[in-house]
């Protein structure tokens, strides 16, 4: 079974080693924002996407389904 966008986003955040709040700073976006896409509460836009993997230093496509499709 393919991880989720949040699952995703919190297993890099963690091997990053940061918080859920150095995170959003590091976007410009407030805490409850990353915990909202950690837990799958808020669908992740492309636009979002593409700047975690850049803040996170991953391609992009990490973040995309098999079938081309944002998670």
């Amino acid at each position: 079974m393919e991880l989720s966008f949040g699952e995703k986003l919190r297993v890099l955040r963690i091997s990053k080693c940061l918080s859920q709040y150095q995170l959003a700073v590091l976007l410009g976006v407030y805490p409850s924002q990353i915990s909202r896409l950690e837990s799958g509460k808020q669908k992740c836009s492309k636009p979002m996407a593409i700047a975690v993997a850049v803040v996170l230093e991953v391609d992009p496509y990490f973040f995309v389904k098999k079938n081309n499709t944002c998670l």
